[in-house]
């Protein structure tokens, strides 16, 4: 285990050559999303470089917005897992910011282990927003995070809005469609490399942690990030990475473009199966609808998609699709539907999640999926005991272990207890 820095100084010292003050990097940074600075926002904490740094400039604020930071583990990498959580529970209190830990359980051997433990996490931050009443969601991601997002949707293939890579906002789940509210994800450091974060931390003395699997060969991310940007900088020289993040930018302006010409499609009123408006649909998505589910689904016109181009109905209906059941579809599910809607054919499609697309003879109408025991969640993660939140006590934070699953820690809690504290480790990565 080791350290960068000595200590955690106040938040509003010096900390940067230049005699720039932290406590003016908010608004600045806020200013550059085009975000209030005193909007409320909930920090996604990993303990990280990046996410810490977030963590110092949001407290350091004055005045301070209304903040919740999230510490969601996923149980992958044991002592460290907790190690983390303990560290992020401590700086917290110390700083006076509330705070919430969430466990999530994936099944390690089955694939997609990454986008397993990115979809739970975002999945989780999204519940503890919505219950905490914020829009917004902060994350850590940098320069260096973007381009790396950007070449491995280049690699696996992405429909027109991923090829842009990391956006510094966008909508996560939720539509007036699905009936929970929308949170925006929020990335005030995609301006900033890497290095340039890790330099600040450390002239000011702040501590992170490192996450041992970053340097784990079996994650692509990883590879692209030690082996791949640095054969094209070799082969290329620095403009050769320069000129992918132009490209980026040049595919991201073409993407807002397009996105211009479809952005007023939006699902109307789920259908009533009462009325008749659900014929086909079987009897268990017939039945008298629950309070809840009578928000779900949605109904299109087929004529709003009929006077558009072939890539524009594939980009509308990826965007309608994502946003109705909060699930991308594929691409082949895309030609499937795109297909349909050029035959002018009546029937019915399975969506990913359980959701059903019903291609009537003028409209379609999105179903929601029969419904789900109570706690069941999507995606593999698998719920804990207290994996809800739950109140603690002030002044509760541990010592030793990482705090409990569902801790929730108001503003001020545990004060004063990190001073005994072991140091946390270094980091080369970020949230």
């Amino acid at each position: 285990m080791s350290s960068r820095g000595t200590g955690i100084p106040s938040p509003g010292a010096r900390s940067e050559r230049g005699g720039d003050t932290w406590g003016g990097r908010w608004s600045q940074l806020a200013r550059g999303v085009g975000i209030p600075s005193g909007e409320p926002v909930l920090l996604a904490l990993s303990g990280g470089a990046d996410s810490v740094f977030l963590l110092h400039v949001l407290a350091a604020a004055d005045p301070r917005p209304r903040i919740l930071a999230v510490h969601v583990d996923h149980r992958l990498r044991g002592e460290e897992s907790r190690s983390d959580a303990a560290f992020c529970a401590r700086l917290c209190a110390r700083l006076g910011v509330a705070f919430a830990r969430r466990e999530v359980d994936l099944e390690r051997e089955a694939p997609n282990l990454e986008a397993r433990a990115r979809e739970a996490r975002y999945r989780v931050l999204a519940e503890e927003a919505r219950a905490g009443g914020f829009r917004t969601i902060l994350t850590g991601h940098h320069e260096d995070d973007a381009l790396e997002t950007l070449l491995l949707r280049w690699m696996r293939g992405s429909a027109l809005p991923g090829l842009a890579g990391l956006r510094p906002r966008n909508v996560l789940g939720g539509s007036s469609a699905g009936g929970n509210p929308q949170v925006t994800v929020v990335r005030p450091l995609l301006n900033m490399r890497r290095e340039e974060v890790r330099r600040l931390l450390r002239d000011a003395g702040h501590r992170w942690c490192e996450d041992s699997s970053n340097a784990d060969p079996r994650f692509t991310r990883n590879r692209v990030r030690r082996q791949l940007l640095p054969e094209i900088e070799r082969t290329c020289g620095t403009e050769g990475v320069d000129n992918l993040r132009a490209f980026a930018s040049a595919v991201e302006s073409l993407e807002e473009e397009l996105a211009g010409r479809t952005a007023h499609l939006a699902w109307g009123p789920p259908a009533d199966p009462d009325e008749g408006g659900l014929g086909d649909a079987p009897a268990e998505q017939t039945r008298t609808k629950s309070a809840r589910e009578a928000h779900l689904g949605g109904t299109l016109g087929r004529k709003a998609l009929g006077g558009l181009a072939p890539p524009l109905v594939r980009r509308a209906l990826w965007r309608l699709l994502s946003e109705g059941t909060g699930l991308p579809p594929s691409r082949g599910l895309l030609a499937i539907l795109e297909d349909d809607l050029l035959a002018e054919r009546r029937t019915r499609r399975t969506l990913p999640g359980g959701w059903t697309l019903h291609l009537r003879e003028e409209v379609l109408v999105l179903t929601p999926p029969a419904s789900t025991p109570q706690g069941a969640t999507p995606s593999g993660a698998t719920p804990r005991a207290g994996d809800r939140t739950q109140a603690a006590p002030a002044g509760s934070v541990p010592d030793g272990g990482p705090p409990p699953v569902g801790l929730r820690l108001g503003p001020g809690a545990g004060a004063g207890r990190v001073a005994g504290s072991a140091p946390p480790r270094s980091s080369p990565t970020g949230s």
